[in-house]
């Protein structure tokens, strides 16, 4: 459960791998040296994103239990006159309740259920291009120009998840809706 935690607050600023691109990329230069690279960052990120988001989910399922057994011991210790008793079952709620919000926060501003998903979604769409191209089927059965219809598909598969990506992560305010109010 520790180790949940720790890795919720660990700080994986990964960034995307950057390749060089030279216009003269052989295919196995660009499958290798891109498509393979994009394949395992968004591998790998969708996993760090599915792991958190579930070590979150999990903590806030234990803490909620929590909250439950102290809210329900406190309605039994408020007809103990003993007023200790009262302050740290009332200071415990609180701090669960203090907990509970921090983690509904994070989950929000952090998005991990959604990269889980994005990132997952873009990793498998590379894969697949990848593996009509190797076998020569769907769309490149038929190509003039394989390599280049891969490279193009690929290049607006990774476009589009970036697209996608700062569109979760836009903070754009909301503003109420203005309503004018006639009086008769």
């Amino acid at each position: 459960m520790f180790e949940c935690f720790k890795s919720l607050f660990k700080n994986n600023k990964a960034t995307k791998p950057t390749t060089h691109i030279n216009p003269n990329m052989t295919e196995e230069e660009y499958i290798n040296e891109r498509l393979e690279d994009q394949i395992k960052w968004y591998s790998k990120k969708s996993q760090d994103a599915q792991k958190k988001y579930k070590c979150l989910k999990k903590l806030e399922i234990s803490i909620f239990l929590l909250f439950t057994v102290c809210g329900t011991h406190a309605a039994t210790v408020i007809s103990i006159p003993y007023t200790n008793f009262e302050f740290t079952v009332g200071f415990l709620i609180t701090l669960i309740s203090a907990i509970l919000s921090y983690l509904q926060f994070k989950q929000s501003l952090e998005k991990y259920h959604e990269n889980w998903i994005l990132y997952r979604q873009t990793c498998e769409l590379l894969k697949h291009e990848k593996f009509l191209y190797r076998t020569h089927s769907g769309g490149y059965l038929t190509s003039c120009n394989p390599f280049n219809d891969l490279v193009e598909r690929c290049e607006s598969i990774i476009s589009s998840e970036n697209i996608d990506w700062a569109q979760l992560h836009a903070t754009t305010p909301t503003c109420p809706t203005n309503q004018s109010t006639t009086n008769s």
